[in-house]
């Protein structure tokens, strides 16, 4: 039998509920108010990813209503949340504003420290890459419902091409959820808690510039422009299509290998498991592999392949800025000596 020792209530673990409580539902309500009311979340989530969204809101509610109770009845040592930082940090600012307005001296240092800092960046990834990848997942997966409601009616041919496609659709859909969840749910039971972020602004810059809006930008910079097959042989049309579908396939088995870890611009531990085996950035080298393969699919000019060339420079900078901040953690300097190849087994 199991014995279940619930904590005396004291001063200090009820301030940790009502901090809980009162910053982790006020961040929740103020992201779905930003989603649900700023015109570039209104104009790029659908009426259905909305929904999803809405729906998901209140279950993060409860979770975290639950979460909070769970702590509070339970943990004998409380822990230090993201809440309870940035409480303290607020806190603070609110301190010194008071002293500013009362005309009293004041000798508050409103510098936060490394974990406030890591813990205010955290959410601002949650809070942009989130809404991307649900958008995604629910698309994709409305896509895959009305393929598969097609075939049922008999309206869908299930051909190479049928195939192909939903396919490729599958596997997006399985990658934008995996990291949905990642940037939702951080736990240490999942081992997936954020040890830091990104510090550097040209590591925000070259992530940030291959998600929406900004993509926007960089693919009229850089256009892999496509327009209809290359004038080649069936069957070497087909070839291609299967080596850019082995691409997508090793593209996506890299985020089921991050599993709970994945997540942009955060180190959440090291991942030395699945593709990640053999090279340390694998998810990069087949989207651009597979990028490649389709200039030679679709009818494309020689341009093609040096927009290409700019896209390899922003991913090599991705990789060479996570390079150089998971290096900080010596769990990675490890993992590195382990595994020394960056993209290519063998080359580089």
């Amino acid at each position: 039998m199991f014995a279940i020792h619930i904590q005396k209530p004291s001063p200090q673990r009820n301030l940790f509920f009502a901090v809980q409580l009162l910053v982790g539902l006020s961040l929740l309500i103020i992201a779905r108010g930003i989603y649900f009311n700023y015109p570039y979340y209104q104009s790029y989530l659908n009426p259905q990813v909305m929904t999803v969204i809405g729906q998901l809101f209140w279950v993060l509610c409860g979770v975290w209503i639950l979460d909070a109770t769970r702590k509070y009845l339970f943990v004998e040592k409380l822990p230090v949340t993201t809440a309870s930082l940035l409480f303290i940090y607020l806190f603070k600012v609110g301190a010194k504003l008071r002293a500013t307005i009362l005309r009293k001296k004041n000798e508050i240092d409103l510098r936060a420290d490394k974990a406030t800092r890591v813990a205010i960046m955290a959410l601002v990834v949650k809070f942009f890459f989130f809404p991307i990848m649900m958008a995604t997942v629910v698309t994709n997966g409305f896509a895959l419902s009305t393929s598969w409601d097609m075939v049922i009616k008999g309206q869908a041919n299930v051909n190479f091409d049928f195939i192909y496609g939903n396919t490729i659709t599958l596997i997006f859909f399985i990658d934008t959820l995996i990291f949905a969840f990642g940037y939702v749910v951080e736990s240490k039971w999942l081992g997936n808690q954020i040890r830091s972020v990104e510090p550097t602004m040209l590591g925000w810059v070259v992530a940030l510039c291959t998600y929406p809006p900004f993509n926007s930008v960089t693919g009229t910079l850089l256009p892999l422009a496509k327009s209809g097959f290359a004038p080649l042989s069936p069957v070497l049309i087909y070839f291609l299509q299967l080596a850019i579908l082995v691409c997508h396939i090793v593209f996506v088995l890299s985020s089921i290998s991050l599993g709970t870890k994945a997540t942009n611009l955060t180190n959440r531990g090291t991942v030395s498991r699945g593709t990640y085996r053999f090279v340390r950035h694998p998810a990069y080298t087949a989207k651009l592999t597979g990028w490649l393969l389709e200039g030679f699919l679709f009818i494309t000019t020689p341009v093609y392949f040096l927009f290409w060339l700019g896209w390899v420079g922003i991913y090599t900078l991705r990789a060479w800025t996570e390079e150089r901040h998971l290096s900080q953690d010596p769990d990675y300097v490890a993992y590195k000596k382990k595994v020394r190849w960056l993209c290519i087994p063998g080359i580089i």
